[in-house]
């Protein structure tokens, strides 16, 4: 699938060549689930900005939609792919008897607050710093 708009055309990136570099999703989400986020990533990364990083960017921002969409439903066979994919913060505070642990999400993610959502995923959180050092915005809105 090529993908014509504006900012420019992407090369390929298909269902397959993101179920290949993430395979945790290929059985916990329907095809059609991955492939509307994929669709939407190739409207939003354009390889005109990301160049030689368009496959990570576009991959990154499928996985992080694709586990936000797991938050969003009760499935337990889905529970390790969302704990793999959350942000975690700093440890703070431990207790061992009590079992409590405390964490800092300022500290983690400083310097991103500005990117509001995108901070909920590991891959969204990697996804934004590589947009800052691809440019000041890693989105063409028409």
């Amino acid at each position: 699938m090529r993908c014509i708009w504006k900012g420019g055309e992407n090369p390929p990136f298909t269902l397959a060549d993101f179920l290949k570099r993430y395979p945790q999703f290929e059985t916990i989400l329907p095809e059609e689930t991955i492939q509307m986020y994929l669709d939407f990533a190739h409207h939003c990364i354009k390889y005109s900005r990301w160049k030689n990083g368009f496959e990570i960017g576009i991959g990154l921002f499928v996985a992080h939609f694709c586990t936000l969409y797991l938050q969003s439903i009760s499935d337990s066979s889905a529970q390790a792919v969302i704990n793999a994919g959350q942000s975690k913060g700093l440890v703070t505070s431990k207790t061992v008897d009590g079992v409590s642990v405390s964490y800092d999400y300022a500290t983690a993610l400083q310097g991103l607050s500005e990117w509001g959502g995108w901070t909920m995923t590991t891959y969204g959180t990697q996804l934004v710093m590589l947009a800052k050092l691809y440019g000041k915005s890693m989105f063409v809105v028409p």
